[in-house]
């Protein structure tokens, strides 16, 4: 008899093998980890090689089951063989932006939106949303104490593993963890969790409590990374063209944010971003001139072959960046250079050519 097919969920909630679970070590000892010596231990405990963690480390300390990247990606990948993450936040350059909405196309503000590269919180912590048989779910990963590619790499592999508790994948194991925050000279001190909707308390990686204290993306605006409605919501208040108005209304249109609550900086007062849109636009008009004929009721985009080769020209401009191991602001900062002008002043051309000096260099 042929059992019956397992559920994604029931596939994402079964028990790991003891092979894929690994030892943390956790100090327990306040003292030993505010010591200043390394190993950190404090005068009442000694320093041991622990033949289970394989650590030099304080003997006042435990060992919590957990389960790394790869493990949690091939549950995943089980589960769903089309799942993916995507970050939450994106560093989007304001006067890029500005450049693609100026085209009138909202394929090109799209294509920016889309491809900025991602934005970490005022912590150093990464929120991305996963998608897992078609169900998205939040999740936060944090590197503290680490820097450069590790870093990177690490962000991302704890907020796989943080997103997926969030869907049951290893979340036993998640339990037990919390049970073991409390140290042995009072209880931990744990941040609020953000608001309860259809998710639980983010928390950091393995082996220590949650410090982010950050509130989830699109909730509220965060000092280290505000949503693409309120990166629009901040350039339309910046705007003193209509023209240039309706090329933010029309993304906001494209891209479904034009509900989404935002908040006026000027008045401090949330509000839908068509709501802030149409005020500016109020403001405007009041402004202007009575001499001054109205704007035309649409903008005139380029031709769409000029507005492809410059989306073109960009992609393959951040690509070959990319492959030369430079993040968005080195290379803005090396075309600067060699140019004497930004990104969003360059042609098509320029930015190709740029893009095949890039990588012939990589």
């Amino acid at each position: 008899m042929t059992e019956p097919k397992k559920s994604v969920q029931e596939i994402l909630r079964e028990p790991f093998r003891p092979e894929q679970i690994g030892k943390l070590p956790r100090v327990t000892c306040r003292a030993c980890t505010d010591a200043s010596n390394w190993p950190k231990h404090c005068n009442a405990h000694q320093v041991i090689s622990c033949s289970t963690c394989k650590q030099r480390i304080t003997e006042a300390h435990i060992h919590l089951d957990y389960v790394g990247h790869a493990a949690a990606t091939d549950r995943l990948l089980t589960a769903d063989p089309a799942w993916n993450w995507r970050p939450a936040h994106r560093d989007v350059d304001p006067a890029l932006l500005a450049k693609a909405i100026e085209t009138g196309n909202p394929e090109i503000v799209r294509l920016v939106l889309d491809n900025a590269p991602p934005k970490l919180d005022a912590n150093g912590g990464l929120w991305i949303e996963m998608t897992v048989g078609g169900v998205t779910r939040l999740g936060y990963g944090d590197a503290t104490g680490k820097r450069g590619a590790n870093a990177v790499k690490e962000l991302i592999g704890d907020a796989i593993r943080n997103a997926g508790m969030r869907f049951g994948v290893a979340l036993d194991l998640w339990s037990k963890e919390d049970l073991a925050e409390k140290p042995d000279d009072g209880p931990a001190q744990l941040t609020q969790a953000p608001p309860e909707t259809t998710r639980s308390r983010p928390s950091g990686r393995r082996g220590r409590a949650d410090t982010s204290n950050t509130p989830p993306p699109d909730e509220t605006a965060d000092a280290g990374g505000e949503s693409p409605a309120q990166q629009l919501a901040d350039l339309a208040q910046q705007i003193t063209d209509l023209g240039e108005l309706r090329g933010v209304w029309q993304t906001a249109k494209e891209k479904n944010l034009g509900n989404t609550e935002v908040v006026d900086k000027a008045s401090g007062e949330l509000g839908s971003l068509f709501a802030l849109i149409t005020a500016r636009k109020n403001t405007l008009e009041a402004a202007a001139p009575p001499t001054v004929p109205p704007a035309p009721a649409e903008a005139v985009p380029p031709a769409d072959g000029e507005a492809d080769a410059q989306a073109q020209a960009l992609v393959a401009f951040y690509s070959a960046a990319k492959r030369a191991g430079l993040n968005k602001s080195q290379a803005d900062g090396r075309f600067m250079s060699a140019t004497h002008k930004s990104v969003s002043e360059a042609t098509a051309q320029e930015l190709l050519e740029f893009a095949h000096g890039t990588s012939e260099v990589a």
